[in-house]
């Protein structure tokens, strides 16, 4: 699809011409400084790729040979340029036969690359940066490498990943990406505060200083184990910027989303479990991605000198054990009764990843709670009445609002009394939970909504549950 990119400028002597390609080698244009038995030629082409003033600052689409080349030309006035003007252009080289439904995606790519390279010149900290590597070159010196750095990254990145991020200075990152076209949509992705995102494929750039802000301080924290509201507690990120750019990730394809993992939790079969048994290579691949040393298993802290014993004399990881443990999940036992069964089994094998990748390859789903409560209508009433005839949480402002209400033309700043409101009590503050948890019970919010949202465990959730403020309270797996 992207065969080269090129920049191109307008030199104030010798007039079009080309600066700097990428691929360095490729001989795409004849009678330019790369080649003379190009594929193309620059001098006829020149008049679009460096165009007058008049046709500058839009983009610009030429076909010939085979070839589509898009380009969004820039043109910046200024007395201390030669001429008073600096004109350049960077442009992608595709396949003429491009579909015209990925057209709007390169062109606007290009017009977001011509728009960094123009504020490279015009602005900040780099405000000269273009004309300055065009000077040191016209003398015989050394070129600094921006356009080169820049052609490179965006050349290699967007070929490999769709998407590049591109360093040039601490203050300008170029960050770009291809999204699909307008007639094959991808679905935006719904990512919940309690899901776990995990990443299934390596960032664009393992220096997470060139990455999104955003991005930069959450990617340390996706681990497959951190729920996203955990994730932007530990990256100290705004909740909702946080969800954003984990849904950025789910889009792209770098990561998936998984349910906590906790020894409560109820996993099952699916149908495709049929297949990974009749994949030796994919048995394999999961033995690699669960086998860990004894010593480092969650499980070890629990178990006697006997048992540490037998861990050090286990034998290697085989397919027919991991058939029969995966074989041993009944869909109805949570996974702490599931490792007290099978702890001789479980010695060199690290439990989460081991339902994990069932689930990254769909033979294991998670079965979710849910609660229906009989008795939620009275609760609710309850906290509405309470906070009906809650006290004006602000002393001073009650004060103020008597005074003004009194008629006094100036009232006091401060009460003559600084009184402070009583601490809730102990009813109070079951009253309040309970009123909380009550929007829950309808059947429609698993037990991990809740437990992320209301910041507690699910053995006090349950506990509150069965304490009969709810009346019949059903927990029911789906």
């Amino acid at each position: 699809m992207l065969q080269a990119i090129f920049y191109a400028r307008f030199h104030p002597e010798r007039g079009p011409e080309l600066f700097s390609q990428w691929p360095p080698g490729l001989a795409l244009f004849r009678g330019s400084i790369e080649s003379s038995n190009g594929l193309l030629e620059f001098s006829e082409l020149s008049t679009f790729l460096v165009p007058p003033q008049d046709l500058t600052n839009r983009a610009l689409s030429v076909c010939v040979n085979g070839y589509r080349i898009l380009g969004f030309p820039i043109s910046l006035e200024g007395a201390h340029y030669p001429r008073n003007r600096f004109a350049f252009d960077v442009c992608v080289v595709l396949d003429e036969s491009l579909e015209e439904s990925w057209l709007k995606s390169w062109e606007a790519v290009v017009a977001k690359l011509a728009r960094f390279m123009r504020d490279l010149e015009a602005n900040g900290s780099t405000k000269g940066m273009l004309s300055r590597e065009e000077t040191i070159r016209d003398a015989g010196g050394e070129e600094t490498g921006v356009v080169n750095k820049v052609l490179k990254g965006v050349f290699e990145d967007l070929a490999e990943y769709g998407e590049c991020c591109v360093r040039v200075s601490k203050s300008r990152v170029l960050n770009l990406r291809l999204s699909a076209p307008t007639d094959d949509p991808v679905t935006t992705p719904k990512v919940q505060i309690w899901d776990v995102p995990l990443l299934v494929r390596s960032l664009q750039s393992f220096d997470y200083a060139t990455l999104d802000l955003v991005l930069a301080q959450i990617a340390p924290h996706v681990n497959g184990v951190s729920h996203v509201k955990k994730i932007a507690q530990l990256a100290d990120v705004h909740l909702p910027l946080a969800r954003k750019a984990i849904r950025t990730l789910v889009r792209s394809g770098h990561a998936m989303t998984l349910d906590i993992f906790h020894f409560q939790a109820v996993y099952q079969l699916t149908a495709d479990f049929a297949w990974f048994v009749g994949d030796a290579q994919m048995i394999d691949e999961c033995r690699g991605y669960i086998a860990i040393n004894p010593a480092d298993n969650i499980l070890a802290t629990s178990w006697d000198a006997a048992t540490r014993l037998r861990a050090s004399e286990i034998s290697p990881l085989t397919r027919t054990t991991v058939i029969e443990l995966y074989s041993a999940i009944d869909g109805t036992s949570p996974v702490a009764e599931f490792c007290i069964a099978h702890e001789m089994h479980l010695y060199n094998i690290d439990v989460r990843r081991l339902f994990t990748f069932g689930i990254i390859k769909g033979f294991v789903r998670r079965r979710q709670k849910y609660v229906v409560g009989s008795n939620t209508s009275n609760i609710t009433d309850r906290a509405s009445n309470a906070a009906r005839w809650k006290p004006e949480s602000d002393p001073n402002k009650a004060w103020r609002n008597a005074a003004f209400s009194s008629g006094w033309a100036t009232p006091p700043v401060h009460s003559p009394t600084m009184t402070k409101d009583p601490l809730p009590s102990g009813k109070q503050l079951r009253d309040d939970l309970d009123a909380k948890l009550a929007k829950y019970l309808d059947g429609q919010h698993c037990i991990d909504q809740m437990c992320v949202e209301l910041g507690m465990t699910e053995k006090a959730v349950l506990a509150r549950l069965n304490s009969g403020a709810f009346g019949d309270a059903a927990v029911l797996l789906r």
